[in-house]
C-alpha cells in the first residue's frame, strides 16, 4: 500500500490525515462496516494500529534506524541534514 519514498514523508503534514481518512473509508468498505463505523473501533476489528502508527510511522522509524547502522557517507550526510532540521525547527517553537 505504502508509496515510493513514504519513509520520507512530512509526518505533519495535513495530507498525512487525508491518506489515513482514505485508507479508514477502504477498510470500512472492504469489512463491509456500516460508513458511519466509528474509526476508534477498527484498530479492535481488524487487529491493527491505525495506519499513522502501524505503516507510517513504524516504516519511518525503521529507515531511520537502518540509516544510524550504516557507515556511508550518503546515510551519514542524511543523518545530519535531517538533525540539523529538527534542531532548527525546535528552535522555532
Amino acid at each position: 500500500m505504502m508509496s515510493h519514498g513514504s519513509v520520507v514523508w512530512n509526518m505533519s503534514h495535513s495530507c498525512i490525515e487525508d491518506v489515513c481518512v482514505a485508507w479508514r473509508r477502504g477498510l470500512r468498505r472492504a469489512l463491509s462496516l456500516p460508513s458511519r463505523t466509528h474509526c476508534a473501533l477498527l484498530p479492535r476489528v481488524t487487529g491493527m494500529l491505525p495506519l499513522r502508527d502501524e505503516l507510517l510511522l513504524c516504516r519511518t522509524a525503521r529507515f531511520i534506524t537502518s540509516c544510524l547502522n550504516r557507515k556511508t557517507l550518503l546515510c551519514s550526510l542524511f543523518l545530519a541534514m535531517g538533525y540539523i532540521l529538527v534542531k532548527q525547527v525546535l528552535l522555532l517553537v
